[in-house]
């Protein structure tokens, strides 16, 4: 081969690779042109995609604030007339009754004093779901705390006809910096489910002091020995409205908030609350606190118990009572009138 047919070959090889390349890069340019138009669908989509979860976002918490709004509102209109009812009943109490007429003035209380509470739970729930839970620190004595849970608890035992008892750790530093209030509100909780779902046996509290390093530490241990709860069920009581279901034993009263609102409570001031239960044998909550020492106890008389304000001698008083529901005003001035007022 001469020398230019070699030349020649070389060229239009050279041509046939530099067609390849060309058409290689064309295809690469077009694949690039289809993944700009992909991104940019991609971005399209990323951008609209949030803001339909932000609109959503903002019309989910518009909604829960209606609801939040709503139910404070109807709670309030329930109870004003609810609170005329007990307050009558009240008043009522202490007129002359035959007894079949105590027994159904004691049924119509009763009754009315479990919707309040209802209604209260119901109120708590949606305050806390709301995000709106002060937990305040306060300085208070452990033993007066348990002493009002104690007498609930003896209550409401009574009523049922089985034991309650209180054991309280005799080492423990009594003065603690804590919310009170809401320390009270979980026990008193953890106490009455307890005695709601025990038909004989008994219900104890015991309150313990750290056996750590925390000297802070408190624990309070709520056992019965009434149904107990299954397994599979012990993961879902703290969530709202769950209920537990055993056959004809699960006719209880109540709409499954109380464990709810003491967890959100516990989680709230700090704590951590457990569960330890065997069906037929009973159920063992469990709450602990950091409940810091303090030196400045309540105030307290020389016998140890808390001073009140002694009540006053009340020369005769004029009062004028302003309320936009007249029974209102009935039963207020029913409550005074043997008190040396005018109202």
């Amino acid at each position: 081969m001469s020398k230019e047919e070699r030349l020649k070959h070389l060229l239009e090889a050279a041509e046939l690779e530099i067609g390849y390349l060309k058409r290689r890069v064309s295809r690469m340019e077009k694949r690039l042109l289809r993944q700009e138009k992909l991104d940019d669908i991609n971005r399209h989509q990323s951008k609209w995609a949030m803001q339909q979860l932000e609109q959503a976002r903002k019309l989910a918490e518009q909604a829960s604030l209606a609801k939040t709004d709503f139910l404070a509102s109807m709670s309030h209109e329930i109870r004003t007339p609810l609170n005329i009812v007990l307050g009558m009943g009240e008043l009522l109490e202490n007129t002359d009754l035959d007894q079949i007429q105590s027994q159904y003035l004691q049924s119509l209380r009763l009754s009315g004093e479990h919707l309040l509470k209802l209604i209260n739970d119901i109120l708590e729930f949606s305050r806390i779901e709301s995000g709106i839970v002060e937990v305040t620190h306060n300085s208070f004595c452990i033993e007066d705390l348990l002493a009002e849970v104690a007498a609930m608890g003896n209550h409401l035992t009574r009523e049922k006809g089985i034991e309650f008892s209180l054991s309280l750790d005799k080492s423990l530093d009594n003065n603690r910096s804590g919310d009170s209030r809401k320390i009270k509100q979980v026990l008193i909780n953890l106490v009455g489910n307890a005695v709601k779902y025990t038909d004989s046996g008994r219900v104890r509290l015991s309150v313990i002091g750290s056996r750590g390093d925390d000297p802070e530490s408190i624990t309070f241990i709520i056992s019965d020995t009434g149904i107990g709860i299954p397994d599979d069920k012990q993961t879902l009581i703290f969530e709202q409205f769950a209920q537990i279901e055993q056959g004809e034993t699960q006719e209880k009263s109540g709409v499954g908030l109380g464990l709810a609102i003491s967890k959100r409570l516990v989680v709230a001031m700090g704590g951590q609350i457990q569960i330890d239960s065997q069906v037929g044998r009973g159920s063992t909550f469990t709450v602990h606190l950091s409940l810091p020492l303090t030196e400045q106890p309540p105030l307290t008389s020389s016998d140890g118990s808390e001073i009140s304000a002694a009540e006053p001698s009340l020369s005769p008083l004029k009062l004028l009572v302003v309320d936009d529901i007249y029974l209102n005003f009935e039963v207020i001035k029913n409550y005074l009138k043997d008190l040396p007022v005018t109202v």
